[in-house]
């Protein structure tokens, strides 16, 4: 019978799946390893690498071993899900690996169990110790508070360690707050004796031996922490006391007189900061006397400040219309002192103008003789160089040298002009006779 195409079509793929499967049962008989295996064995030789390490770092107690115990056999259990080839070479050395360190981990878990290799070498001991002269004291065990934590005991540690350091972060901070109040509406502080009640308990409850120097430095900080907890209630107890009476208005009997002196204040500040070039005598003497006013009126205001610190802590009320009079008197103040700076850059230049002013116009007056320019431009002149040198000095001061100069300069002005109007006067009388 002819086979038709689709027949030897049909009868090559068949025989190539059937090459595919044997090759694959070849492969995977001779220990070979599929994704999903490699990828557990790989996990599983670093959990294992992880506890060796563990291991070969020493200092376990029984409770850690055990720890390292279970994931040997978690490590295992899932290994044995994946059914590997037991005749791969990898996973032998895995499993030998696995062996050997279970071994090392049983015999840390179990320290009072000796394993019948340490029997075996402890007998001859024991046989050739039968005929010796017994010992007079045996030897004592290391002290409980030299030996390592447990790691349990440790993990606790470290969390009691962190617990403590915020405490005793808190009992600072209320330190600074109780120490900088004149009144507390309650203990700023943490609740130190709950805190240190829950450290007790969590002590306790994972069995943290008392006599290891790290407990015991805890237990110490734990104790100094109490007693400044204590400290610091007794502080702050008077302080949380006065605060039931700070709202009281009869405690601040200048209140109301304060916020009318604020008001006053601000609007004379207000009004002198536009009259620096004023010549008036009146004004110049309340504008000098409003500057030299400026720091007694800081110390005022900082003292009023203080006193009603507990006022304002109770009743906003009251905080608000004195702190809003205040700002009022800064701002006022704050402008004063702007047009203070201004003029004081200024006035020099001003006055010496006026001088010069004069004496030109004194010496056209000799020129032209007209003596009515000495009572006229020339005196007026003279007048405003005074008006505003006298509030240049009341700022600066006498012995400013920059006021002794213009000092001396207009009094040189004014006996120069003297001096020419009674030339000029009699020079004319001269004239008429």
């Amino acid at each position: 019978m002819r086979k038709t195409p689709d027949s030897i079509r049909r009868t090559t793929v068949i025989l190539f799946v059937l090459s595919v499967a044997v090759l694959w049962t070849t492969w995977a008989s001779a220990g070979r390893l599929l994704y999903p295996q490699r990828e557990a064995l790989r996990r599983a030789e670093w959990s294992i690498s992880d506890v060796e390490k563990k291991v070969a770092a020493g200092g376990l107690d029984a409770t850690h071993a055990g720890y390292l115990l279970k994931t040997v056999n978690s490590v295992e259990e899932r290994l044995a899900s994946q059914n590997l080839p037991q005749d791969n070479e990898r996973v032998q050395k895995l499993n030998e690996r696995i062996a050997e360190i279970r071994t090392k981990l049983q015999e840390l878990a179990t320290p009072g169990e000796p394993t019948p290799t340490q029997q075996h070498q402890a007998t001859p001991q024991a046989a050739s110790n039968q005929h010796s002269e017994p010992e007079t004291s045996a030897v004592p065990a290391p002290a409980a508070s030299t030996a390592k934590l447990p790691y349990p005991a440790r993990e606790t540690m470290r969390r009691l360690e962190g617990t403590m350091k915020d405490l005793e972060t808190k009992l600072a901070k209320a330190k600074e707050i109780i120490q900088g109040s004149s009144i507390l509406r309650g203990f700023p502080g943490p609740d130190t004796s709950a805190v240190l009640a829950s450290m007790e308990n969590e002590m306790k409850k994972n069995s943290v031996p008392q006599d290891h120097p790290r407990v015991q430095a805890l237990i110490e900080r734990m104790e100094a922490a109490k007693a400044q907890d204590e400290t610091l209630r007794k502080e702050a107890a008077p302080k949380i006391a006065a605060f039931a009476n700070a709202g009281d208005m009869s405690a601040y009997p200048h209140f109301n007189e304060d916020l009318e002196k604020l008001g006053s204040l601000t609007k004379e500040y207000k009004n002198a900061a536009n009259s620096f070039f004023d010549t008036r005598p009146e004004v110049v003497k309340h504008t000098v006397e409003l500057n030299s006013q400026l720091g007694p009126l800081a110390s005022y205001l900082n003292k009023r400040l203080k006193e009603y610190q507990p006022l304002f802590q109770v009743n906003a009320g009251a905080r608000n219309k004195y702190m809003r009079n205040q700002k009022w008197l800064d701002n006022a103040v704050t402008r004063f002192l702007q047009k203070k700076k201004q003029f004081l850059s200024q006035a020099p230049n001003i006055i010496t103008g006026k001088v010069a002013k004069a004496k030109k116009m004194a010496k056209q007056a000799t020129q032209q003789r007209k003596p009515l320019f000495f009572t006229g431009g020339v005196k007026q002149q003279l007048s405003q160089a005074q008006g505003i040198f006298s509030m240049y000095k009341g700022l600066k001061g006498e012995d400013d040298p920059g006021v002794k100069r213009l000092a001396a300069m207009i009094e040189e002005a004014k006996d120069e002009a003297e001096v020419a109007r009674k030339a000029l006067e009699k020079e004319i009388i001269a004239t008429n006779k």
